[in-house]
Order: C-alpha cells, then structure tokens, then sequence
C-alpha cells in the first residue's frame, strides 16, 4: 500500500509543479490578450463611438465606458481569448471583430428594455431587419450601427437569429425582476437563463 501512497503523491507534486510552471506563461497570453483586445476597440469600435459623443442624451460616458472597458474588452479579451487557448488556437480577426461588436451593443440592449421600454416585438425588428428599423434615439442608432458591424462576417443567419430569439426571450423575461414577484428560485433560473443565451 505504501508504494502506491507514495507514486500517487509524487505524481500530485509533479502535476503542481507544471502547473506553477505553467501559469506564468498563461498570465502572459492574458495580458497579451487584453492589450491586443484594447488596440481593437481603439481602432474599430472607438470610431462608431465618437460620432455619438454629443447626442441625445441617451448615451452617457457610463454607456461608452460598458462598451469599451467591459463588455467589448471582456467579452473577446477574457472570454474569447480563453476560449482560444482551450483550442490550442488564436482569435481569427472575424471572430474577433463579430465577438467585439456584439459585447458592445450588450450594454445598449439591456438599457433598451430597462430604460426605454423596448419590446419584444421591437427588438425583433431590430435584428432581422436593422436597415428598416426606425430608431427613436441616439441610443438606438448606435445599436443599430454595431449590430450591423456585428453581423458583417457571419454566415449562417438562420443560427444567429434563433440565438437572438433566445436572447430577446430572456431580456423580455428580465423585466420580471422589476415587478418583484419572483421567487429566489425563479431569480437564479432567469439568471442563469438569461447569461447563457447571451
């Protein structure tokens, strides 16, 4: 019994040690990531937002900085990136560029249900046909904007209008919260619902 204690516990210190070994290198591919990440929301996102740096008001220096520093940062830069190294894989420039302009436009939508009333029905329109959509604010328009970008290399449509369906659905769902009659069991469900179709 004793030989066996003894190779299991080697093998465990030796399973540490490349892990120890290992980390410095997975801090660095992060921060690579994130700087990589931030130069790509300098150069194709912070274009589309300085456009709307005087507006209408429904777009706040809170807005820009979800979209910049949040959402469009860790989204792709965090997220996506981990996702990569998983696959032994870089980003390819179009995942990274449809992964960015959806966490961008993910701030704006949840303000457009919370805030502005949006409807299910609406927001339909919105993302199957984005270039008939009439917007009402300046909120809406970059919305619209970065959903366009967003969809610029995808190829299967029909796959990315079920999972905004999917979406639509759970921020329609959300508004539940507002009411306050749901139960803590209903909360973590829609919760967990409504992250995961994002």
């Amino acid at each position: 019994m004793q030989p066996q204690n003894n190779l299991q516990s080697q093998k465990s210190k030796r399973s540490i040690l490349q892990n120890v070994i290992v980390l410095p290198h997975i801090i660095y591919l992060f921060i690579v990531g994130l700087i990589k990440q931030k130069q790509f929301i300098k150069r194709y996102i912070r274009p589309f937002l300085q456009k709307y740096d005087n507006n209408d008001g429904t777009l706040t220096t809170k807005d820009f900085k979800k979209i910049t520093h949040y959402y469009g940062l860790a989204v792709t830069g965090v997220f996506g990136e981990s996702i990569a190294l998983l696959r032994h894989q870089k980003i390819t420039y179009q995942e990274r560029y449809t992964s960015t302009f959806q966490a961008a436009i993910t701030g704006l939508i949840d303000d457009y249900f919370d805030e502005y009333g949006m409807t299910q029905e609406r927001m339909k329109s919105f993302y199957i046909q984005p270039n008939d959509f009439k917007t009402q604010n300046d909120a809406e328009k970059l919305g619209i904007e970065l959903y366009k970008e967003s969809v610029k290399y995808n190829k299967d449509f029909d796959t990315l209008l079920t999972l905004m369906d999917d979406v639509n659905q759970a921020q329609t769902d959300s508004l539940q919260q507002e009411k306050g009659t749901l139960s803590w069991d209903q909360l973590i469900e829609l919760t967990i619902y409504k992250g995961g179709s994002s």
